[in-house]
């Protein structure tokens, strides 16, 4: 009989402890799952710096966008470019929009495997993109800081354009060697005049974003609107 319930006891005893540490993994699991759903949305709390521009940009490959970057907040079908010469054009271009902490970024692949596009615009003033233009490390250019200069003027297109809520100026540069790429500057312009007639109006307007091409016609502009503040 003891020996009946020693064997009874140790039954009950040991579906204790499993049922104990079925209720422990589960508890554990939800909590993995948690996380796991956090870390979905974390870009809002991530920031980016300039080190972006020197290994992500045209010619580089959406794969490695992503294992940087991670998943995109947006994927997108767009139309084109800014500057395309043919505005009636059709042809698609992929999207992929990230919302930062101190900067959205959006990136454009017409494949998508090859980067076509990148395009940064900041909201606060810690991104320098100096090296961008000059080709020198020691200038430091910081967006929402930096404001245009005729030099950056000089033998640049310069449009303007209407965006979901206001419009904005567009100046584009070609990038000699060893880039052969275009720069195209987003201006922050508060006067009246037609700065297509007159690029010399934009001098002194503050730079907020800014978009490296691999052709005059890539550039793009982010109009998305971002999920959260």
């Amino acid at each position: 009989m003891d020996l009946l319930s020693a064997i009874i006891g140790g039954i009950i005893a040991g579906g204790i402890l499993l049922f104990v540490e079925y209720l422990v993994r589960g508890r554990e699991k939800r909590r993995e799952e948690t996380e796991q759903h956090k870390l979905t949305f974390t870009n809002g709390e991530r920031r980016i710096t300039e080190s972006i521009f020197r290994f992500l940009g045209p010619h580089s490959s959406v794969e490695l966008m992503q294992s940087e970057l991670g998943p995109p907040n947006k994927k997108l079908k767009e139309i084109g470019g800014l500057f395309l010469q043919n505005k009636t054009s059709t042809k698609e271009t992929y999207s992929y929009v990230y919302y930062f902490k101190n900067a959205q970024i959006k990136i454009t692949s017409k494949d998508g495997e090859i980067i076509d596009s990148l395009t940064i615009e900041a909201f606060d003033k810690d991104i320098n993109f100096g090296n961008l233009f000059f080709n020198d490390t020691s200038k430091e250019q910081f967006l929402n800081v930096q404001t245009l200069t005729p030099e950056m003027l000089a033998e640049s297109r310069v449009e303007e354009f209407l965006g979901c809520l206001d419009g904005y100026r567009a100046v584009q540069k070609a990038l000699d060697f060893p880039d052969f790429l275009y720069l195209t500057y987003f201006c922050d312009y508060s006067g009246d005049g037609d700065v297509v007639d007159d690029p010399n109006l934009l001098i002194g307007s503050v730079i907020t974003g800014v978009c490296l091409s691999s052709d005059a016609e890539a550039p793009s502009y982010i109009n998305v609107e971002r999920p959260y503040n």
